[in-house]
């Protein structure tokens, strides 16, 4: 059981996507969405301990994000551009 309310497993893939999208004044089908998916989730995973198991987290089915993961989605989003 989680100490914190932030490291409860509460939001999936789809879910970060779209708040990426939100973030990039984009939608969630939109394929440049999904590529600054996997670049978000290549920088977190790069950052880890264990780099294969943070990625293969992040693009499994189900829960896979914190409020922690989901703030750090969007504040990689903050500032950014689509092109």
């Amino acid at each position: 059981m989680p100490h914190y309310p932030d490291e409860v497993i509460r939001y999936s893939r789809d879910d970060l996507i779209l708040a990426l999208a939100q973030e990039l004044c984009s939608t969630a089908e939109d394929p440049r969405i999904l590529d600054a998916y996997e670049q978000v989730i290549d920088e977190l995973a790069y950052a880890s301990f264990d780099p294969d198991a943070v990625y293969a987290r992040y693009f499994r089915d189900g829960l896979v994000a914190t409020d922690l993961d989901m703030a750090a989605v969007r504040g990689w989003a903050k500032g950014r551009l689509l092109l």
